[in-house]
């Protein structure tokens, strides 16, 4: 499968993302959340948790960090889900994103105009199309189908007692 994306030029390395930490147009945010996997509640089987304290410990200089579990709530966020994803998209147009990270199924709620204007980055892929206990998952053949730009298929790599091979399956859909 030939895959070709929308930006390959906002891709960039460390090192060019480290000569242009001057530039005045350039907006880093860092929204890293972590999950925090238990057992406590069978419905729930992960609580999302900020990671601002590692941001207080180090990150990218003039990146500013969101908290979006903190920042949300403060600010009322309670839409339902399609609501929401338009809502924040809306607001992310007005702040100049380029891209958005989301999960493959919330793409059914862009435009064509902000299909054709974003980058797309989905996690929650899967090889097996598995959800793993995730609910808002995709298969690799899925996402590239709703339209999504970058994958990330990371769990099933890292709880893989063998992940070349995981990587190597990965790799066979686009070689």
């Amino acid at each position: 499968m030939d895959i070709k994306w929308r930006f390959p030029e906002k891709i960039i390395s460390c090192n060019s993302l480290n000569q242009k930490l001057g530039d005045a147009n350039l907006r880093i945010f860092d929204c890293s959340t972590f999950l925090d996997y238990t057992d406590d509640h069978p419905s729930k089987p992960y609580d999302v948790k900020s990671c601002l304290p590692n941001y207080e410990k180090v990150h990218i200089p003039t990146a500013a960090y969101l908290d979006l579990q903190k920042d949300l709530s403060d600010i009322g966020v309670s839409n339902d889900l399609r609501d929401q994803i338009i809502s924040l998209v809306d607001l992310g147009k007005k702040g100049g994103i380029d891209g958005i990270v989301c999960s493959p199924n919330d793409l059914a709620y862009l435009n064509k105009e902000e299909m054709d204007a974003f980058i797309t980055v989905c996690p929650g892929i899967r090889v097996k199309g598995e959800s793993g206990g995730q609910k808002r998952t995709a298969s690799i053949h899925d996402a590239i189908n709703m339209g999504a730009d970058y994958l990330v298929v990371a769990r099933e790599i890292i709880s893989s007692s063998d992940p070349l091979k995981v990587i190597n399956e990965i790799d066979s859909y686009f070689i």
